[in-house]
């Protein structure tokens, strides 16, 4: 009588706070030879049975010798990261990779518009010599003994000029490849004809546009909820303007105007917002008792970069082609008076003028010029003096455009006649001819 022994034992080990578990099977003693063959089958069958937690297949012969351990697949393979489109020149080569979860017992196949390409088994695929005739979709279908899977189609396109458009696109918007550029604007919306060929926006319409928002702050900065690369067209984002320490907000300039804090932005295009911030204007022009008001398309806002004294001064917020950026002041005097002031502009399109209750004063400056005095006569009561930087033509100045003002004091006069120097003049009319 011959007896044959089947061992089986797996043993699996603590990991991720799993515990061992043993399993193990006595010896099978087989009484006669004839039991051979169904013994083998035993030995398999169970042999696969509890071997089917670990993922392995455990092969055993007759004497119970291990004879092959085979990984054994849960399923189809799945795809951890798909193949991505590009866009190849003339002299580059193109490639496709594709990353599995389990490469065990997987095979790959590569497809250029759904046909096989033969030899492309990798899992990555590299094409050399790439032109025209390379463009189109390319996919892979991943398989194991379990199932195939098949990746995501990736386009490549072919870019005869190499500027990162692929031809196809700019024949299809414009018509042709040599009148395109990859920063060209057609609609004016602020987003290049790269940004929206990679968003697969149409670039002669902005259908499907993104638009971005451009913020920006001196002596302060700019909240911006939610705070994204890009938009959906028409999309709401709300902005908070935060000042520095000792500044005060002014006011928006750019694509959003007004002095509203926080404030609601719709993007129907991408825009360009800057936030205005301050020193005090009473501060900035060396007064009390005025009250000092701002506006126009971009306030005024006091600063200490340019100045007069060498401490700080009033100047013109930043404007643009027929805009205009206003600064007053409303002041009581109890008799005939002057205001008297120091005043600087730099630009050679613009203007800063001075009115007095309303009314235009004949002194203005019309181009750039270095820090002059200037006085207005003012009437007993109430008088309100306004300064106004406006930008009436086509502004194209590679350096900086703005005005400044600067130690404003007001002077009464009981005596409107008074000489004091003697020169036979008022002090009155001197002041106010400077």
């Amino acid at each position: 009588m011959k007896f044959t022994r089947c061992y089986f034992s797996l043993t699996r080990g603590r990991a991720a706070a799993v515990d061992y578990v043993a399993w193990s099977v006595k010896p099978v003693l087989l009484k006669d030879a004839s039991a051979f063959v169904g013994a083998s089958v035993i030995c398999l069958l169970f042999g696969l049975l509890i071997n089917a937690q670990a993922q392995v297949s455990l092969f055993y012969d007759l004497p119970g010798n291990l004879v092959s351990q085979i990984p054994e697949s849960t399923g189809p393979p799945v795809i951890l990261r798909q193949p991505v489109m590009q866009v190849v020149s003339a002299g580059h080569n193109g490639s496709f990779a594709v990353v599995v979860a389990d490469t065990t017992s997987v095979t790959y196949q590569w497809r250029f518009n759904g046909a096989d390409l033969l030899g492309a088994t990798a899992d990555a695929l590299l094409l050399t010599s790439v032109s025209a005739a390379s463009q189109g979709n390319y996919s892979v279908v991943v398989a194991n003994p379990s199932g195939s899977v098949t990746s995501s189609p990736a386009m490549l396109y072919w870019d005869s000029v190499g500027d990162g458009l692929p031809d196809s696109w700019k024949i299809k918007y414009f018509g042709s490849v040599t009148n395109v550029t990859t920063s060209g604007d057609a609609t004016g919306d602020g987003v290049s004809n790269l940004q929206k060929f990679y968003e697969g926006t149409n670039p002669t319409n902005g259908a499907g546009l993104n638009p971005r928002l451009i913020v920006d702050g001196l002596n302060g900065y700019v909240r911006v909820s939610p705070d994204l690369d890009k938009f959906s067209l028409d999309q709401t984002v709300t902005l908070l303007a935060v000042p520095s320490p000792g500044f005060n907000f002014v006011g928006w300039s750019g694509d959003l105007e007004g002095a509203n804090n926080p404030v609601t932005v719709t993007m129907t295009k991408t825009k360009r917002v800057t936030a205005v911030f301050g020193l005090p204007l009473d501060y900035s022009l060396n007064t009390t008792n005025v009250v000092w008001r701002s506006g126009g398309d971009v306030p005024w806002l006091g600063q200490n970069y340019v100045t007069y004294d060498g401490a700080a001064a009033a100047q013109s917020g930043p404007i643009g082609t027929n805009e205009q950026s206003w600064l007053e002041a409303t002041v009581f005097v109890p008799s005939v008076a002057t205001v008297n002031f120091w005043w600087k502009m730099a630009s050679f399109t613009a203007s800063l003028t001075v009115s007095v209750n309303g009314a235009p004063q004949s002194r203005t400056l019309s181009r750039s010029s270095d820090w002059q005095r200037a006085g207005f006569y003012l009437v007993p009561g109430y008088n309100v003096i306004r300064w106004t930087y406006a930008q009436h033509t086509f502004y194209f100045d590679p350096g900086f455009s703005a005005a400044w003002v600067d130690q404003v004091s007001f002077t009464a006069y009981p005596d409107e006649y008074i000489d004091t120097d003697f020169d036979g003049l008022p002090d009155l009319w001197e002041l106010t001819q400077l």
